[in-house]
């Protein structure tokens, strides 16, 4: 037993200075006599650095020329004035049907079907609020040329609201009511709002729209190769329908027992426009809108420029990728960039030159010109040269 154990505490010895007798190496860098290195990292947040996104679909006005070429208008607003109620007396004969009764002042209503009846409110604009935020909407309301376009000789007829319309023994002068109407009011709830055309020939009412308790739900997140940002999912417009909100006209004159004899050739005619903001507390978003441009009239009998100011692009866009304009079905035509016979585009001024015009005027009377951003956002406008 004893020599068994002395053998391994032998063996042990031995093991012991073999390892005590082999070589040391240390790994280092070459040329550098410490045995020490080291790196580092740097982290990175990635994130959507704007959860806020503007984005409204407007009303679509139709616009073009028809099959035969004739420009396309929209009769929306259109209205008859009707003081002796000769549409709903004529009922039996008459091709302009109405269901109401005692109205003064008629629009046509189209249905999906495209039929047509008459009554005294006009069919509705939509206003669409997909954004992630409130928006305010401001319509305003003009006659064209103001008094002028009422008056005959020394007959005119005056705007008033509703209440203000005189009839039978009391009425003596000619009057109109005509009001934008729209679905919501200031505070963005379901009520009602009317505004009548005052003694200044104008009218402005001013609603807010407000956005869907879920609407970050309808939104994604997408990689632009540089940042993040949100984009509304493929959603149809029926989604936002409780984000959606209507503009329409309505009216009425007073009966025949005024001085209407005297005005029946008058033609006056109402301008409606609109537009769409963030509500005021909302100072930081993203703007997935493009221009707010109203549709346009130029005369190019001078061979003269069309210069629209305050042309903003949309965010994520850099400069304008192409200009394309259409007459009724044709194909898309380009418009060259250039400054004297095309389009430019410099410090948020979009301008169409009057040798450009000039030659597509002999085409057509009602242009669509659709402009085209590096993002690939759009913004469509028309143009009526004279």
């Amino acid at each position: 037993m004893k020599a068994k154990k002395l053998k391994k505490m032998l063996s042990l010895m031995m093991a012991m200075s073999m390892v005590a007798s082999m070589p040391t190496f240390a790994l280092a860098a070459e040329g550098d006599p410490a045995a020490s290195g080291g790196s580092s990292g740097t982290g990175k947040a990635e994130f959507v650095y704007n959860e806020n996104v503007f984005q409204v679909k407007l009303p679509v006005i139709p616009s073009g020329t028809d099959e035969q070429g004739n420009p396309i208008k929209d009769t929306t607003l259109d209205f008859i004035l009707d003081p002796m109620g000769v549409i709903e007396s004529t009922q039996d004969d008459n091709a302009k049907k109405t269901d109401e009764t005692g109205s003064t002042l008629y629009f046509a209503n189209v249905d999906e079907d495209k039929n047509v009846t008459y009554s005294k409110t006009s069919d509705a604009y939509e206003i669409i609020n997909k954004s992630t935020f409130d928006v305010t909407v401001t319509v305003d309301a003009a006659i064209k040329d103001g008094a002028a376009a009422v008056t005959v000789g020394e007959t005119k007829a005056s705007f008033v609201a509703e209440n203000e319309l005189k009839t039978g023994e009391d009425a003596t002068d000619a009057q109109i009511y005509l009001a934008l109407v729209s679905s919501h009011d200031t505070a963005g709830d379901a009520n009602e709002q009317t505004q009548a055309i005052g003694t200044d020939y104008k009218a402005q009412l001013v609603f807010n729209v407000k956005a869907l308790t879920d609407v970050k739900d309808m939104y994604e997140v997408k990689y632009d190769g540089e940042n993040y940002e949100y984009n509304l999912k493929d959603h149809e417009d029926i989604a936002f329908a409780d984000a959606t909100a209507t503009v329409q006209m309505t009216g009425a004159c007073n009966d025949y027992s005024a001085d209407w004899s005297k005005l029946g050739g008058i033609t006056p005619r109402v301008d409606v426009t609109w537009s769409v903001n963030p509500v005021s507390t909302v100072t930081d978003y993203e703007n997935k809108n493009g221009p707010s441009v109203p549709n346009l009239d130029v005369d190019v009998a001078a061979n003269a420029n069309l210069t629209i100011e305050e042309f903003a692009m949309p965010d994520g866009a850099t400069e304008i990728a192409t200009v394309t304009y259409v007459i009724g079905d044709d194909e898309p035509v380009t418009v060259k960039s250039s400054s004297t016979s095309g389009y430019s585009f410099k410090d948020d001024v979009f301008t169409l030159t009057g040798k450009h015009l000039a030659t597509v005027t002999t085409k057509a009377q009602v242009v669509t010109y659709t402009v085209t951003f590096d993002n690939d956002a759009t913004f469509t406008f028309t143009v009526t040269v004279k």
